[in-house]
């Protein structure tokens, strides 16, 4: 019973972080992700945070915005389900670092990078050629 109740809590723990997007992500068009890995610990996640909310302001209807949290073991477990779940396990599984976002295209390949120490106008930049479906430099 103990561990029926765990999967449940991890069923909607995982729904609580997909659910703002998860009607986009079920829609017949695919879209980009921009996937955060966080940590409450991290300190480059505390440098990136500030800029990196505003470049992604308005967003929203163009590209998936994904936050894997890996403070804990249990966040940890809700992030591996939330990547499996979108396609992108094999990022989830290969990256050991936080405080970085990996920028996904629609086929679910990384096509580049955000850092805690570029500026806003940068990421927004990125964001945008993501958004629009162009190669990054």
């Amino acid at each position: 019973m103990k561990n029926i109740l765990r999967v449940i809590s991890l069923m909607f723990s995982i729904a609580m972080l997909v659910s703002p997007t998860a009607s986009r992500a079920d829609s017949s068009t695919p879209e980009p992700m921009a996937v955060l890995f966080y940590a409450d610990w991290c300190t480059n996640c505390k440098l990136l945070e500030p800029k990196y909310e505003p470049a992604h302001a308005g967003l929203e209807d163009k590209i998936q915005f994904v936050k894997l949290d890996v403070t804990s073991k249990a966040t940890q477990q809700q992030a591996r389900a939330t990547a499996q779940a979108l396609g992108i396990g094999p990022l989830y599984t290969s990256n050991h670092a936080t405080g970085w976002v990996a920028l996904v295209d629609v086929n679910h390949v990384q096509v580049g990078e955000l850092k805690y120490d570029e500026s806003a106008d940068d990421m927004r930049a990125a964001l945008e050629k993501l958004a629009q479906g162009k190669p990054q430099t």
